[in-house]
């Protein structure tokens, strides 16, 4: 009779274990769902930001690595646009004689706000 009494005590407790587990698995399910929704919501924010900034900037890409490139003398090979102190900026990489140059450009007007050797 004891062998009896020992197993339904471990039923309950087994019953136990797997509402906790569902619980857990249920919070961990909601939460992944809650950080999904905001990364989309983040990345959707970043979007508008950068569409803002695309909107501000009144040369293009192609312009500016093109005025880089004559500025330092060489060839670009990574450009991009940022935002700096509020204004909308450019990037722009350019190697000359085996050394990388970081020109940085204003997206307005085009002209170049400074050239740095990079040293990597």
């Amino acid at each position: 009779m004891p062998a009896c009494n020992a197993t339904p005590n471990t039923r309950p407790k087994n019953n136990k274990m797997n509402i906790m587990t569902l619980g857990v698995a249920l919070l961990l399910a909601g939460a992944t769902t809650s950080s999904l929704i905001d990364s989309r919501s983040a990345q959707a924010s970043e979007i508008a930001k950068d569409l803002r900034l695309l909107d501000e900037a009144k040369i293009s890409l192609t312009a500016a690595i093109e005025i880089a490139e004559k500025h330092v003398g060489g060839k670009a090979i990574e450009a991009d646009l940022d935002r700096e102190n509020g204004k909308a900026v450019y990037d722009v990489s350019v190697i000359k004689a085996q050394k990388e140059y970081d020109v940085r450009l204003d997206a307005v007007t085009g002209d170049v706000l400074r050239v740095k050797e990079d040293k990597k």
